[in-house]
């Protein structure tokens, strides 16, 4: 009887819990006639069928339908079968999951599974205990992120039939709140905000019928038993509330002016809070929206009035405001959409994307209204950021309000975005007229993710709300490289000798360059742990992100954005903390920037110490530490970042732009070319080194890198220069204070004081924009490069024009900053500076110096990149960097480099800027960790 039966067990990882993959297993199985089961797992979920010999090829169907036919919102990374001994199934179930003691018990039984009592079983009979027994690896389950409602609810949500018309909270498996909404693991219900709503009987029904779409759906509410939305004015009084069902008097202005014609009684108005918050937008008010992740600060975007009071009110003068349109046909009256962007759009993760605005619209124009100039919306940009509904609540809105909102974020000046209703009545109640709040808890923030497309690739500005915490998918690092070498396996290397204080300034096996006032820590190698598969990347200082590793995989956090205050660094510890726990991940390995003064570092040196204590307390020898601290070097972390997503190892030529990092020397890094692998790094270029004068104070205005770089072309007579720069700051020639600016800068070159060496590319782009006067004081970051960008015309082909640029060997004997005590090859802008002064003085058009410029760019790291490539005979190229989000340095590099037969890589998976810091750092933890030999696979 037994040889009659053929059994196999599937095991399936990645996206494949609470986006319904259970009941499609369910349904998919009874459609071939195949018993057996399908449960989760700590590593996914497994599978077992069994059929008759004469109906195999079913199961082989069954198969390629996994794939094939599997739920809209499930991502399969890895799916392994193999035959087992059928156990006679009598029909084909759901059974409860099993879950596996945490990392850190993985040597106290972690191989015994058991049933976790919050999932329901779906099965008439007994089926015992799964077949299948886990490994005693520890492995994760991939989390779904939040997603837009499916179709499918918004059909409902539209019919006056179904018992959640007009519901804004409905949701199914295929859509809706996931990780915002997470407690801890197992993704069940009563782990998540939805625990403290009681599903009514036919909400019950339906979660509990594996035929239906809201099986195991944990937010699965409806009007009568799930959350509902309520108003409030800014000084906290209830205007109305869905749930007490409070009426609006038919006298009130709102209602007035909007001419209402809904059901009216005794005087009295029933009406919903969305149709009221509608109305509120119409007239022209501000209204603070409970999202899915956040607030959002929302106005009529076509009403020039309620934009610019909006401005005002936020102290946002001048950074774009994020669009949310009714649909695509709604924006396409704004920007340019093309089939690529338009597939972004409507996209499950519903991103905010960059579009190019319509050239020629000085008025937008949506429907019959000629009212609002898009410069209250983006000023001085060429993009808007438009994004479609994602929510129920959005759909709404704009289907009953204004067709394009103002979205931009709800949350204070430099703090994270808002969540709790409490929180935000008191952040922004000097902001918003009204408040539409919802009694859901947001667990976890998650602000928009922002796309552009670029070289015909999606790329990430911020990745967050939609793709996070979806893991990177790390290669299998199981072979060393070695600088300049090979690359091909070679012996590792011994691991490196206590800390060594020499004349080298790069930081390559861990050495330190003289005269950095500590800002290089030594870091020792656990010789007893070859455990190096959970790694903590605590990113940099702005634009924030972490990443924790579990084997292969890479998880980023969401975006927390700038560390400069206590709410975002207490956002940032506890989004470490949520990851550890949602993951069952506790590091072993904790990377770091170099830059003594980032929170990020700061968190990651009060670990160090807490370690030494507990050592201290447990006797134990520091050599056997079991938390390993890493040190990355901040342009060498973007690099690997860039290898990591795109799958490659060994030696690459990496270009890396952006506007600071500290550098192996003590000095600002961020125009750099070094040959690097996975492990170490070494720098071949970079533009030369000019004063920041001021420090930071430089980074917010322009004028200041303006100055270093003319008083470096011209010494003093750049007083003498006619130009608007000089004659602006001269005060018309007058000696009044403003004349002193200019000088009191000089004199702190002159005299060395506050002026930090630098060979920022991004600071270079802001003394050009203030030297043409685009720009000399910012109030949001790349303010400056943004507006010179919008002011090019790039023309990509070999007859471009550029400007002179000087590229010569480092003779200076005592700044020799490589391994092997060879000169760097300087990038000298000094002859563009010249160039651009002449151009200004003749009269040359901004837009055509703009586009001069970007070109120099370009053109001058492609020829760094050629002599390092000759002297090296490396091909391929690495770009990263925030100056790479200008989508005119990118696609001419691209475009230059492969024609000069370059195999180029760059960033479509994390963003190019500081927000993919933290994969680059947990790479080069591994692999330096990996010196002693040893190697990792799986």
């Amino acid at each position: 009887m037994n040889s009659q039966i053929t059994a196999k067990e599937f095991n399936i990882k990645g996206v494949v819990q609470g986006v319904g993959f259970r009941p499609f297993i369910f349904q998919l199985a009874h459609h071939y006639g195949l018993k057996g089961e399908v449960f989760n797992t700590s590593k996914g979920v497994t599978v077992i069928v069994e059929t008759s010999s004469d109906n195999l090829n079913n199961i082989e169907r069954f198969k390629i339908d996994i794939t094939d036919k599997k739920p809209p919102l499930s991502i399969i990374s890895e799916i392994n079968s193999q035959s087992i001994a059928p156990s006679h199934y009598k029909d084909f179930v759901i059974s409860k999951s099993t879950k596996f003691s945490p990392l850190y018990e993985t040597s106290k039984n972690s191989s015994d599974g058991y049933y976790d009592s919050s999932d329901i079983c779906w099965s008439n009979s007994n089926i015992g205990s799964p077949k299948s027994c886990l490994s005693n690896s520890p492995q994760v389950t991939l989390i779904s992120p939040d997603v837009s409602v499916c179709d499918d609810c918004i059909k409902e949500m539209q019919d006056p039939n179904d018992r959640r018309f007009g519901y804004p909270f409905i949701n199914c498996t295929n859509c809706g709140p996931r990780y915002t909404i997470i407690k801890d693991i197992p993704y069940d219900r009563p782990k998540t905000s939805m625990s403290v709503f009681k599903m009514c009987k036919e909400c019950q029904k339906e979660y509990d019928d594996p035929f239906n779409r809201r099986f195991h759906a944990q937010p699965n509410a409806c009007p009568t038993c799930g959350p509902h939305l309520f108003i409030v004015d800014k000084f906290g009084k209830v205007v109305l509330d869905d749930k007490l069902k409070r009426v609006i008097p038919a006298d009130d202005k709102i209602i007035k002016n909007t001419n209402y014609n809904g059901n009216i009684s005794n005087g009295l108005c029933s009406i919903s809070s969305l149709e009221y918050a509608a109305m509120l937008l119409k007239e022209g008010k501000i209204v603070a929206i409970k999202g899915l992740g956040g607030f959002h600060l929302a106005v009529d975007a076509m009403n020039p009035n309620a934009v610019a009071e909006l401005r005002r009110r936020k102290k946002r003068p001048h950074k774009p405001f994020a669009l949310m349109a009714k649909s695509v046909d709604a924006a396409s009256e704004l920007v340019f959409i093309s089939s690529d962007e338009r597939q972004i759009l409507e996209s499950h993760h519903r991103p905010i994307v960059l579009l190019a605005k319509k050239k020629g619209v000085v008025y937008d124009k949506v429907g019959n209204n000629d009212r609002c100039s898009l410069r209250y919306i983006a000023p001085n940009n060429q993009f808007l950021g438009i994004m479609l509904p994602y929510t129920p609540l959005h759909y709404f809105l704009l289907e009953k309000g204004p067709s394009i909102l103002v979205m931009t974020s709800g949350n204070r000046s430099g703090e994270p975005l808002s969540i709790d209703n409490e929180d935000a009545m008191d952040a922004f109640s000097n902001i918003a007229d009204y408040f539409l709040l919802h009694n859901r808890d947001i667990y976890f923030r998650a602000d928009d993710s922002i796309v552009q497309v670029q070289n015909q690739v999606p790329r990430f500005f911020r990745r967050s709300r939609g793709y996070a915490p979806l893991p990177i998918i790390l290669p299998n690092y199981i072979i060393v490289f070695q600088i300049n070498k090979s690359a091909v396996p070679i012996a590792p290397p011994p691991p490196p000798s206590p800390i060594e204080r020499g004349n080298n300034h790069s930081l390559p096996l861990g050495r330190v360059g003289e005269g950095q006032n500590n800002y290089l820590e030594s870091y020792k190698y656990n010789s007893n742990s070859d455990n190096y598969d959970y790694i903590l990347g605590c990113g940099a200082g702005l634009k924030n992100t972490l990443c924790l590793t579990s084997g292969n995989f890479a998880f980023l956090s969401q975006h927390i954005g700038d560390l400069e205050n206590e709410k975002v660094f207490n956002f940032y510890t506890n989004s470490i903390n949520h990851l550890k726990k949602i993951f069952n991940i506790e590091p072993t390995v904790v990377a770091y920037d170099l830059h003594p003064d980032y929170l990020s570092s700061k968190f990651a040196r009060s670990l160090k110490e807490q370690s030494n204590i507990c050592q201290k307390v447990h006797k134990k020898d520091e050599d056997n530490s079991s938390i390993i601290f890493v040190p990355v070097q901040h342009h060498h972390a973007h690099a690997v970042s860039c290898m990591a997503e795109n799958g490659i190892q060994g030696d690459v030529i990496a270009i890396t732009l952006d506007g600071t990092g500290l550098g192996a020397d003590g000095n600002i890094w961020g125009g750099e070319v070094f040959v690097c692998n996975e492990k170490n790094f070494e720098r071949k270029a970079h533009i030369k080194y000019l004063p920041m004068p001021g420090g930071d104070a430089a980074t917010k205005e322009p004028w200041r890198m303006a100055v270093s770089y003319l008083y470096a072309a011209f010494g003093d007579d750049m007083f003498l220069l006619e130009i608007p720069f000089i004659k602006e700051f001269l005060n018309n020639g007058k000696a009044q204070s403003s004349s002193n600016k200019i000088a009191f800068i000089v004199q702190m070159i002159k005299k060395k004081i506050n002026t930090p060496l630098t060979s920022s590319c991004g600071r270079l782009f802001d003394a050009v924009a203030s030297l043409c006067s685009i720009r000399h004081e910012i109030t949001f970051e790349s303010q400056a490069a943004i507006e010179l960008q919008g002011k090019s015309i790039f023309i990509e082909n070999e007859n471009s024009e550029r400007y002179e640029i000087a590229i010569h060997k480092n003779s200076d004997n005592k700044i020799l900053d490589t391994i092997n005590s060879q000169p760097l090859l300087i990038i000298d802008f000094i002859p563009c500076i010249k160039n651009i002064v002449e151009d200004i003085s003749n009269r040359v058009s901004i837009e055509e110096i703009a586009a001069k410029f970007h070109q120099t760019i370009i053109e001058s790291f492609v020829i760094a990149a050629k002599k390092v490539s000759v002297e090296t005979g490396i091909k391929r190229v690495v770009l990263s960097g925030g100056v790479f989000n200008n989508l005119i340095i990118l696609n001419g590099m691209i475009h230059f480099l492969e024609k000069d037969g370059f195999q180029v890589y760059s960033h479509s998976k994390v963003p190019s800027g500081d927000g993919g810091i933290s994969l680059g750092q947990v790479v080069v933890a591994r692999m330096q960790m990996l010196q002693e030999g040893k190697t990792i696979t799986h």
